[in-house]
């Protein structure tokens, strides 16, 4: 099942996402959560350094966007990350895969830090 077909926060639900998708360029939701005012304009994303299991990281790339809805009643506000994950090399399909460790945070801390794998 692909990240973005869950409706409810993988880590507020308490059920496992799925954090391995193949690098064929569809957006997948990797985590929603709902911040503080102040705290929504600081979220960021940091993609760290990636390694490879199988094949070459040049291969491979990785890019986020944040998206954040309107705020509750309490001023609370939605924020959802996703991640597009594309594959440049040559190999044919099941000879890559790598792993990017995925920070989400703010200036209050890190909300969060997943290990995508990406796979061609």
């Amino acid at each position: 099942m692909a990240a973005n077909s869950y409706t409810t926060s993988c880590l507020i639900s308490g059920s496992g996402c799925p954090l391995s998708f193949p690098a064929t360029g569809t957006t997948q939701r990797i985590e929603s959560f709902v911040v503080g005012p102040s705290e929504a304009s600081t979220a960021k994303v940091t993609i760290g350094t990636c390694s490879a299991t199988q094949g070459n990281c040049s291969d491979f790339h990785l890019n986020y966007s944040i998206t954040q809805g309107s705020p509750d009643a309490q001023g609370r506000i939605p924020m959802t990350i996703y991640v597009v994950g594309t594959y440049s090399g040559t190999g044919g399909y099941g000879t890559g895969s790598v792993n990017y460790p995925v920070t989400i945070s703010s200036d209050y801390g890190t909300i969060e830090t997943r290990n995508i794998n990406l796979y061609h």
